[in-house]
């Protein structure tokens, strides 16, 4: 339920691809709240057995290549767990904290996370304790047993106010005990993302044909037609949506509200965007045909109209939905690309951290912050690393601590944006 550890031996490929399907199937059925509709084979996802580990550790390693796929997966896993914990049998239950404390014992690093585990699985697994966190009586603001640990181990928590803070650590009550196993689950995900980033070991798909196979399908299944990930960003929402999305796409979306046209690139890469924020094709066509139906007064190089060109632009937008021509699958441009592009006269884009100058980004963030947080993170701008200031200004806004986070996608900044709400 926890994996730590992943499972050992051999499993024929058909069976690893079916593994994965139905897991992928089931992941969705929890997240929509439709459990009930399932008709896979449950074995694949008996809680613990062969078939349920090396489908989590499969997609772990194959979700760890794409920020976007990533997290799309992590958001499932976390709700599938928080279901089992409110559905699994007692046994289960004490089943998982000994196994989090033998994977833990066994293991050959002992960090902070892992120090955490031990001790938070030790004192559930005392007799006492457990049959207090289990029963039916249990209070959701019972304060009768707590555990203490590091406060960087449970961030989120303490963002939700669920901790008392005492002295540099965090005093987790039995009530919260759910909320807890939840937390460090997600914590040692991201923790092992870096570590297989670090590694080099996503390199592995690429190489291993039979990885690279599944992976490719399941890129093709779940971002085809901005269906990844956990949001669902509409006509109706995307004025206020463009607060969660990084500046540089915010800044294409002022800019298209305000002349009603963007140049070919910013509206290829502003288009991409949405769609793989979680923009459907319809409401995309929506979106595009309302903008570009209205005059403009812009001066850059599209002086097209919709009315007129209605066919070439439903095309070009389902194109990047990989629903005409090739079919092919176009992503959102990573930041490397955004930042090196070169910038016209009359292109709009470009990433805000290295193309604007102080009293230009000064006006984007006006729209987006208020003053006080506006200049104290100014103060601590460097316009020599776009990536750390990015990941600053995700920070300002939301108050996380995310000093070991990168941002390299803007798809993967509206993620944690949407992730840390």
């Amino acid at each position: 339920m926890f994996y730590i550890q992943p499972p050992r031996g051999v499993l024929a490929f058909n069976t690893l691809t079916s593994c994965i399907d139905t897991r992928i199937d089931y992941l969705e059925l929890v997240y929509d709240n439709k459990v009930d509709s399932f008709e896979g084979n449950i074995e694949y996802l008996f809680e613990g057995s062969k078939y349920d580990r090396t489908g989590h550790f499969t997609l772990r390693l194959l979700a760890s290549a794409s920020n976007d796929l990533w997290a799309y997966w992590v958001t499932r896993e976390t709700i599938l767990l928080e279901y089992r914990l409110g559905h699994v049998s007692q046994r289960q239950i004490h089943r998982m904290f000994k196994n989090i404390q033998n994977s833990v014992e066994s293991t050959m690093e002992y960090d902070p996370l892992h120090a955490a585990l031990h001790k938070i699985s030790t004192f559930f697994l005392q007799r006492d304790i457990f049959s207090h966190i289990i029963g039916k009586n249990h209070s959701n603001y019972c304060e009768d047993y707590s555990v203490k640990l590091k406060f960087q181990t449970v961030p989120d928590l303490i963002k939700k106010r669920l901790v008392d803070l005492r002295e540099g650590d965090a005093i987790i009550f039995c009530s919260r005990w759910k909320q807890l196993i939840k937390s460090l689950f997600k914590s040692l995900l991201w923790r092992d993302k870096a570590n297989l980033e670090k590694g080099c070991l996503t390199n592995t798909i690429k190489s291993d044909p039979r990885l690279n196979f599944i992976h490719q399908r399941i890129e093709l299944r779940l971002m085809k037609g901005g269906q990844i990930g956990n949001s669902r960003i509409t006509v109706n929402n995307i004025d206020s949506e463009v607060y969660n999305f990084p500046l540089c796409m915010s800044h294409l979306h002022f800019t298209l509200r305000r002349l009603h046209r963007l140049s070919h690139n910013a509206r290829f890469y502003y288009s991409l965007f949405l769609k793989d924020s979680g923009m459907t094709v319809d409401e995309s066509l929506v979106f595009w045909r309302l903008e570009y139906s209205q005059p403009h007064t812009c001066t850059c190089s599209c002086s097209h109209n919709w009315q007129s060109d209605t066919r070439r632009f439903t095309y070009s937008i389902r194109h990047l939905y990989g629903l005409e021509g090739s079919r092919k699958n176009y992503n959102t441009p990573n930041c490397s690309v955004i930042c090196n592009n070169t910038n016209g006269p009359r292109y709009e884009g470009g990433c805000p951290f290295k193309s604007f100058d102080r009293d230009k980004l000064k006006e984007l963030l006006r729209r987006v912050m208020k003053q006080s947080n506006m200049d104290s993170y100014l103060d601590t701008f460097s316009k020599q690393k776009p990536e750390v200031a990015c990941a600053s200004f995700l920070k300002s806004q939301r108050m996380k601590n995310i000093d070991n986070t990168f941002i390299n996608s803007p798809v993967q900044y509206y993620q944690l944006m949407k992730e840390y709400d």
